[in-house]
């Protein structure tokens, strides 16, 4: 007697965690075991990194943690599953993302040209204020608080502004 078996190729169907024993669904769930695995690696993270983005209140930290707990969790969740490892996927986000870092941005060199255009300067008559020789030649006029200040040369541009507004 001959006998012929066929047999398909098996396909594999993502192992679920998150079921109760009569096969109710858990709040969330089910989750892979990718989830789970991602889940417990982002809680680590999270809580050895809180110094670097935990700079909200009190409430905004409590947001922001567990929310991109549930975004990594969520995201892990819509992997493919076929027959690839998860750290192959990983591998390859990671080999995308250093591609995408490490690439220049392609930039539109322009030819040079003449650029048109012109500029008021408004230069005023500068004050030259002679320097005794010796501080102890300052005259009664010079010590005395009713002198006029010396003005630098950015307040007599402003001083000049301001005259001819």
């Amino acid at each position: 007697m001959n006998e012929a078996k066929w047999f398909t190729g098996a396909r594999k169907f993502p192992q679920l965690v998150g079921r109760t024993p009569d096969g109710g669904k858990i709040w969330g769930g089910p989750y892979t075991i990718t989830q789970v695995a991602v889940f417990v690696v982002g809680l680590f993270v999270l809580w050895n990194t809180a110094w670097l983005w935990a700079r909200f209140s009190l409430v905004g930290n409590l947001v922001a943690g567990p929310g991109m707990l549930v975004a990594l969790v969520y995201a892990a969740g819509k992997l493919p599953f076929e027959k690839r490892s998860p750290l192959v996927v990983a591998s390859g986000w990671l080999s995308a993302a250093e591609r995408l870092i490490n690439t220049p941005v392609p930039a539109r060199v322009l030819r040079p040209h003449r650029v048109g255009g012109s500029v008021l300067m408004i230069i005023p008559d500068l004050q030259v204020v002679e320097e005794p020789a010796d501080s102890t030649e300052l005259t009664s006029q010079e010590t005395s608080p009713a002198a006029e200040p010396v003005l630098t040369g950015v307040q007599l541009l402003l001083a000049a502004r301001s005259q001819s507004c």
